[in-house]
């Protein structure tokens, strides 16, 4: 198909050199007035009719070494082949989808690790975040990395909603493998030398703690009116034999603990933990005890 395509272009060029020569000397003819308007004009159109030959030679050649080029299957680009999915002399097609014929990693040394970000936390995930994970492989070493991208796309697995979030790893020492199952923790918030209390003290019951304080004789201070806003939360604290109630301004939060930025000091005593009585309920008393249901 090539050999013809370029025989029947080197023809066309051959016929259009002609026309445009013997064009040239009746032209001259014409203007002398010596060649009639009507055999100067087929003169013209056999000269335009050639040199669109040569175009439409010239689009041929160009489709047949296109078809020819199709022939060869070409890697992409340069890598490590980490699946081979075709036997020599297998017959492939094309026709609805491209048949994958190797599996190929561009550059080891640059990965990608793609993890599922919960909806409840991808609001605090942001492009640029350093994050560490692990690997089943290597379980005492930590490879550092950054978010690269997280994409809008929800998954929805058993009523779970998350986000695939992209991470770019350096893989200098090609120590990861394609397929490994990384552990990832993303650094969202970062505060140095922060106070800290465990989040269970910011939970305490202050109705509770003040029932508490009134019958172990403990003089208890808290706000009548709650003035928790965004950013703060309460703490008690013991002053003696007083119990009293801080609106503190908190700040980060690792899932354990919160640090504080306002309210309290390292030489504060804060109660942590508070472990409320059991109460008999009314209603179980009217059911087992005297004069309830089933009793005669």
């Amino acid at each position: 198909g090539i050999k013809r395509a370029e025989g029947a272009l080197m023809e066309a060029k051959a016929i259009f050199i002609y026309q445009e020569n013997f064009y040239k000397r009746q032209e001259q003819l014409f203007l002398a007035g010596q060649l009639a308007k009507d055999a100067f004009e087929q003169i013209t159109q056999n000269y335009e009719t050639s040199k669109s030959r040569v175009i439409q030679a010239e689009a041929q050649l160009e489709q047949q070494q296109k078809n020819y080029n199709n022939l060869f299957i070409k890697a992409p680009a340069d890598g490590v082949v980490i699946a081979k999915n075709i036997d020599l002399g297998q017959q492939i097609t094309a026709a609805l989808q491209a048949t994958v014929l190797f599996t190929i990693a561009k550059d080891l040394r640059k990965m990608e690790a793609h993890i599922d970000v919960d909806e409840a936390d991808v609001g605090m995930v942001k492009e640029g975040q350093e994050a560490v994970f692990t690997v089943d492989a290597f379980l005492n070493r930590y490879f550092k990395s950054k978010v690269k991208q997280i994409q809008y796309l929800a998954k929805d697995i058993d009523n779970v909603v998350t986000y695939n979030t992209i991470i770019s790893v350096d893989n200098k020492d090609l120590s990861l493998r394609p397929g490994m199952t990384t552990n990832v923790e993303i650094k969202v918030a970062e505060s140095k030398n922060a106070l800290c209390v465990p989040n269970k003290a910011l939970r305490i019951n202050g109705l509770s703690l003040a029932k508490y304080a009134k019958e172990n004789n403990l003089t208890f201070q808290g706000y009548p009116e709650k003035r928790k806003k965004n950013g703060k939360g309460s703490l008690f604290v013991m002053e003696g034999s007083t119990i009293k109630e801080v609106i503190a301004t908190l700040g980060t939060n690792d899932g354990r603990y919160t640090e504080i930025k306002k309210g309290i000091d390292q030489q504060s005593s804060i109660i942590t933990e508070f472990l409320e009585p059991k109460q008999d309920s009314a209603f179980l008393k009217s059911i087992v005890g005297g004069g309830g249901i089933g009793k005669k």
